[in-house]
């Protein structure tokens, strides 16, 4: 059986594990000349957007055998609204590393494949579908299934990733929302170790040459003092990819529009649809069918962003007012069997109660 997979991230790696424990080597095709994010930045798996019960590292590692070991555990986070402020503790999820180092997510995972990378090589799957049996698009990006009118469009944001020094506590993250500088995203601070971290912010619906206004103005109202030794601009088009199989190739990760929209992490998806292909394949299993859940919880965030969008500065307030309640704190962060798919309930639940009408 001869298998290409285009894009050595997360999904394609993981796509590639899969294949070759059922004796499968595909043949894996990178344009970058390195496997790593680009952007160098650590990301945290949340148990709170979890679809599944628990920690993501033990679901992996349950499911899939794969075992990651993450940067650090995340114990608390910090949540600032315009006016408001909430820390929550707890088993929140673990922070890890998306860059080029050895210990990141991406080379963790090459590790466990030990199969030969093509650098260098960008390759269109529609080019080569003709020459292998199955062709699996983990590009990072729609651009596949745009070119096949299968893709629709639902979030469009830029996010400028800047490296700061200071003093971080590595089980620690910070949020902030107000529409003065995120409109309806938000920013978030993780450490990569104790003396560097992430600080980034995502903005909807602007152009390319309004970033540096809404950097500006999050800088100056949020006070912020860190030095800042590096940033890096990135645009993300998200939307919804179906179907997600068209004759032989396969899209998976970001490629098949299975990140969510709510706040962006969407490493678990990304790794998850990658084990999902690899199977099918290997087991002429059924793609969009083994995937029906992953798509479920993708369209339940995206339920969950366009509740947010119509948030003012006095709502965000009220929402991390309401986020810090003992009883929600109990039910959301320290709560086991706790699925985001109670998320939307309690959405609903928080507008209805608050007054919201929007």
């Amino acid at each position: 059986m001869k298998v290409a997979i285009v894009g050595a991230g997360l999904s394609g790696l993981s796509c590639a594990y899969a294949l070759k424990k059922h004796g499968i080597h595909p043949v894996i095709f990178e344009k970058e000349s390195h496997i790593g994010d680009l952007l160098d930045h650590p990301v945290a798996m949340l148990r709170i957007v979890n679809r599944f019960q628990g920690s993501a590292v033990k679901y992996l590692k349950k499911h899939y055998r794969l075992s990651l070991t993450p940067v650090s555990p995340l114990k608390e986070i910090t949540m600032f609204g315009p006016h408001k402020k909430t820390v929550v503790r707890g088993a929140l999820g673990h922070i890890f590393k998306k860059n080029e180092d050895h210990d990141s997510l991406e080379k963790q995972i090459a590790r466990h494949v030990n199969l030969p990378v093509t650098f260098n090589r960008y390759v269109n799957p529609l080019d080569i579908k003709n020459h292998y049996d199955y062709i699996v698009c983990a590009s990072g990006n729609c651009g596949l299934a745009k070119a096949l009118n299968i893709f629709t469009p639902s979030f469009n944001c830029f996010s400028r990733l800047s490296t700061v020094l200071g003093h971080f506590d590595t089980t620690a993250m910070k949020m902030w929302v107000n529409t003065e500088y995120a409109k309806n995203g938000y920013v978030h601070l993780i450490p990569y170790d104790q003396n560097k971290a992430c600080l980034a912010l995502s903005v909807n619906d602007i152009s390319y040459h309004e970033l540096d206004f809404y950097w500006k103005q999050f800088l100056e109202k949020e006070k912020i003092q860190y030095k800042i030794i590096e940033t890096r601009d990135w645009e993300s088009n998200l939307g919804f990819v179906s179907p997600l199989q068209i004759d032989n190739m396969y899209m998976i990760g970001n490629a098949g529009g299975l990140v969510g929209t709510f706040l962006g992490f969407g490493a678990i998806n990304a790794i998850e649809s990658g084990f999902i292909s690899g199977r099918c394949i290997a087991k002429n299993l059924h793609y969009p069918k083994r995937t029906a859940s992953i798509v479920k919880d993708v369209k339940m965030k995206y339920e969950l962003r366009q509740m947010m969008n119509g948030f003012d500065n006095k709502d965000y307030d009220r929402l991390i007012t309401f986020l810090g309640l003992p009883v929600i704190k109990q039910l959301l962060y320290n709560n086991p069997l706790y699925k985001i798919n109670q998320s939307a309930y309690i959405v609903k639940l928080y507008k209805r109660f608050m007054g919201i009408s929007h």
